[in-house]
């Protein structure tokens, strides 16, 4: 995530933190990167409250389609009052496995009071491909979104993501069809990045 977008999160809240990139120099194993987070008091996570865990169960609970994705994507509402539009809640021991650098842009679970649906969430019938595909090159996904107008637009990504920043007045449910392929979103003229998002660390 760049800098400048963590700095807009941590904008919104003080519970929303963002430490440097390099915080923990080059790691590369997992029982490193582990026992690095913990020195760094990053681990052991926390857990949500049980309201917001219910409502975590109850959003996943609609993931049924093959290869959903473990983590959830949604919005949480801070106990300051803070809103955060994009959030990606995820179990610590999907951060060990897959050595995710969370810590450039965060929220403790224990600052969450509510959890909700993600305004920037693509809807079902496209996050069923997003997500059977995961990448078209090697760190990339590109696609082109099609809406009920007629409009398209390109979208490259660095991998599988649910979330999608429009261009005004556009919302996703509006997104008619998607395909998904190599090179498909540089045919655009109106090609859409990977939108940042806040992470939230949890422990069930």
């Amino acid at each position: 995530m760049r800098s400048s977008s963590a700095r807009n999160w941590a904008s919104v809240s003080r519970l929303v933190l963002c430490l440097p990139d390099d915080l923990l120099g080059n790691v590369i194993e997992q029982s490193t990167f582990e026992e690095r987070l913990r020195e760094k008091r990053l681990l052991p996570a926390g857990r949500l409250c049980s309201k917001s865990l219910e409502r975590l169960l109850k959003l996943k609970a609609g993931d049924t389609f093959e290869r959903a994705p473990s983590e959830l994507y949604g919005a949480a509402y801070l106990a300051d009052g803070a809103y955060l539009s994009r959030v990606v809640f995820i179990r610590q021991e999907r951060v060990l496995q897959w050595l995710l650098p969370f810590w450039r842009c965060y929220v403790r679970p224990e600052s969450v009071a509510e959890i909700a649906p993600s305004p920037f969430q693509f809807p079902r019938h496209c996050r069923e491909w997003i997500w059977g595909v995961g990448e078209t090159s090697m760190g990339a996904l590109s696609f082109r979104i099609t809406m009920r107008d007629g409009k398209r637009f390109g979208c490259r990504y660095g991998g599988a993501n649910d979330f999608v920043t429009l261009p005004t007045p556009y919302i996703p449910s509006e997104i008619e069809r998607i395909e998904v392929g190599t090179g498909l979103a540089r045919k655009e003229k109106v090609v859409i990045e990977e939108p940042d998002f806040v992470w939230c660390v949890y422990e069930e």
